[in-house]
């Protein structure tokens, strides 16, 4: 009964404050997950390597960050993408919402990589995955999408070097939005 009590406070709360947020919505698991973020809110966070590589992970290669730009050396790209990751958890998508991706990258061979953002654990669903073509000049990417399935506030975000060419790839100013 006490929970029954708290479920119009969750509906009445997304009715009140839904233009100032891009949603509130919960799951059917046993405890439930709000997702509310401010639209053209920062989703990752140390984007600009100000911190060194601080809430970044690495997987199959060495990381260093000077300059504020992140140098990942992959001497062995294995057989998958997903054997050479630079990834980041801990944000979340909404149902609908609108998001940007942005960042600057180069290599010191013309090689590429994916940009794929994933439910965070089993199954690993893919919502975003998009090829990355780099050359030795620096470059902007600029690529955006829209969330069409559930909302998940469990999500990775990752660029995949695996099964590619052995190279230095070097990335900075990453930004993902909601727009």
């Amino acid at each position: 009964m006490f929970l029954n009590k708290k479920r119009p406070i969750l509906l009445i709360c997304s009715t009140l404050i839904g233009s100032l947020l891009v949603g509130c919505s919960t799951t059917n698991e046993s405890t439930s997950n709000n997702v509310a973020i401010p639209i053209n809110s920062e989703l990752l966070r140390n984007g600009q390597f100000t911190h060194g590589y601080n809430d970044w992970w690495i997987t199959g290669a060495e990381l260093t960050v000077k300059d504020a730009e992140a140098c990942i050396d992959i001497s062995t790209p294995g057989d998958t993408p997903w054997d050479v990751i630079l990834g980041q958890g801990g944000s979340g998508l909404i149902e609908g919402a609108s998001y940007t991706l942005e960042f600057t990258a180069r290599a010191n061979i013309a090689t590429q990589f994916k940009a794929v953002i994933q439910h965070e654990g089993k199954p690993y669903t893919k919502y975003f995955s998009k090829d990355i073509y780099v050359t030795n000049k620096s470059a902007p990417f600029t690529l955006t999408f829209t969330h069409q399935e559930k909302s998940d506030p469990k999500t990775d975000f990752q660029l995949q070097f695996g099964a590619q060419k052995a190279a230095t790839v070097c990335v900075r100013n990453l930004s993902l939005k909601n727009n």
